[in-house]
């Protein structure tokens, strides 16, 4: 299954309102109270793992976008007519 641009960009709205709202309430349990500290640090945790997630499906955005332009070059090349073969092979 391949995701749009524009799925990604939901996804990554989704995690982002996640990730606020578990820094949110780990700000809210962090206290003196060694049991409320551990169910911050755990807020905390998933925090930083949907952080890794956004970023992560930033890369992948980056690289579908590459290999896009990538392939829409070697398309060009290959259409020009006007370009010998032994160069149209240094890019195939």
């Amino acid at each position: 299954m391949k995701l749009t641009k524009q799925e990604i960009w939901e996804i990554q709205h989704i995690l982002k309102k996640e990730k606020d709202l578990m820094e949110q309430k780990s700000q809210e349990w962090y206290n003196d109270n060694e049991d409320d500290k551990s169910i911050s640090l755990m807020c905390d945790s998933k925090a930083n793992m949907m952080t890794a997630l956004i970023k992560k499906l930033d890369e992948i955005l980056k690289y579908n976008e590459l290999t896009k332009s990538i392939n829409n070059f070697n398309d060009s090349i290959n259409s020009d007519n006007n370009i010998n073969d032994d160069f149209k092979n240094l890019f195939i």
